[in-house]
């Protein structure tokens, strides 16, 4: 949140002491970081819900749209976002944001099973990986790609 203050004192060249006035938050709110923080917050929301669904397609369902806010955010916003060509960038960005939160989120429960010792961690691991490394690698190389090749 403090960040939509911080990018408003800069828009308006104004001083950290101004973070307590209005015009700095409205500001940071009409650049390209309103709507991605806003993006953001629905998703954290979505998530939150998810956690406490009382059936897993709720869940699922919850969670595929907090997971895709993720991708939007990332695409709605910054100079990457912005980047030409916005088809491809923006595209890539959105899936590169799934694969991270699905990449990021599945980090916690395996390592609790590695911790457990569970006989299936080596096939948990192989439909995680062959699930998150390409979309994580491919869209994180196009972007790279991208950037070294201004044409």
């Amino acid at each position: 949140m403090a960040s939509l203050g911080l990018q408003g004192l800069d828009v308006l060249a104004l001083p950290l002491s101004a973070i307590v006035r209005l015009a700095p938050w409205k500001a940071g709110l009409a650049t390209s970081l309103g709507p991605s923080l806003l993006i953001a917050i629905a998703a954290m929301v979505l998530a939150w819900f998810a956690a406490r669904s009382a059936t897993m397609t709720i869940a699922w369902v919850l969670t595929s749209l907090a997971m895709a806010g993720v991708g939007l955010t990332l695409a709605a916003s910054g100079h990457a976002a912005t980047a030409p060509p916005q088809w491809l960038t923006r595209s890539s960005l959105f899936l590169h944001g799934i694969g991270v939160a699905y990449w990021a989120g599945a980090l916690a429960p395996l390592a609790v099973m590695a911790r457990r010792r569970k006989d299936t961690l080596p096939q948990v691991l192989h439909r995680f990986s062959s699930a998150a490394m390409p979309i994580v690698g491919c869209t994180g190389a196009d972007r790279s790609c991208a950037r070294r090749d201004p044409a």
